[in-house]
């Protein structure tokens, strides 16, 4: 098979090269203008909710009202299998899987990234979470006081496009990789738990 040089070092030549804007029908951020907090409600997520690769909804979460949710924008509202990615601050690149059912906002400091039909949520996730991707987040990062990404920057960043059938089979590889290094720190951490006892 025949491959070509690509920001992703070489790829085969099936593989497309496309932007974010030509496989998300949607990129956005939280929202600019945040409620009031309230006591409970509905969670006002952020980056600091972004455990691993998975949202974190037992922490100390923020609450907007039931009312002021209605009102936000729909491009607030996170989907399942939506894709949240840090496009502010220290932790840019940082990202999580949306597989919550239950509604939820997000903050300014979340990008947003819903897959069209070109691209499957998992492996435009496992692109994300790449150092490649990361490195061309970097890159587009403005140089402020608190380092950003603008969305129209963000919808520039490239990624590899196999087949939807490689797609499935590279996420589900990296599923099974992460599943094994898990399972491996959760018995390396029970050993030391034992020995201690």
């Amino acid at each position: 098979s025949y491959t070509r040089p690509t920001e992703w070092g070489e790829t085969p030549d099936l593989w497309a090269e496309k932007p974010l804007s030509d496989v998300c029908e949607l990129i956005t951020d939280g929202t600019h203008m945040p409620p009031e907090r309230t006591d409970d409600g509905i969670p006002l997520v952020g980056v600091d909710e972004i455990a691993g690769v998975q949202l974190d909804f037992t922490g100390g979460l923020s609450y907007i009202s039931e009312e002021d949710y209605k009102q936000m924008s729909d491009s607030n509202k996170p989907n399942p299998e939506d894709v949240l990615i840090a496009v502010v601050g220290a932790t840019i690149g940082k990202s999580a899987l949306v597989t919550r059912q239950k509604p939820f906002a997000i903050q300014r400091s979340l990008g947003l990234l819903r897959p069209n039909d070109s691209v499957l949520p998992k492996f435009l996730h496992t692109v994300v979470q790449s150092p490649n991707f990361k490195r061309q987040l970097n890159t587009r990062s403005r140089a402020t006081a608190q380092a950003g990404v603008y969305l129209e920057e963000l919808k520039h960043v490239q990624i590899p496009v196999p087949s939807l059938k490689e797609q499935k089979e590279i996420a589900n590889r990296v599923d099974t990789i992460t599943a094994s290094i898990r399972c491996e720190n959760r018995l390396s951490n029970g050993g030391v738990q034992i020995r201690m006892k």
